[in-house]
């Protein structure tokens, strides 16, 4: 088991046996940004300046205003 285990770790496309299945873990990546329904209303320095100010504030204290 853990000879197959390493082997499926180092190459993740190697057959497994029969009865045997792959998990394969996805990890999400967000996307902090302002909603395009507002991009299309307010200016590009608005737009930046909001999200420079959601990456300070997750920088200083961990948390996103804006949602991914």
């Amino acid at each position: 088991m853990q000879a197959l285990d390493k082997k499926v770790n180092e190459d993740p496309n190697y057959p497994v046996p029969e009865g045997f299945t792959k998990v394969v873990e996805k990890l999400p990546i967000y996307s902090y940004k302002v909603p395009e329904c507002a991009v299309k209303f307010l200016p590009e320095k608005k737009v930046m300046a909001t999200e420079m100010m959601d990456d300070i504030l997750f920088e200083a204290l961990g948390i996103h205003f804006l949602e991914p």
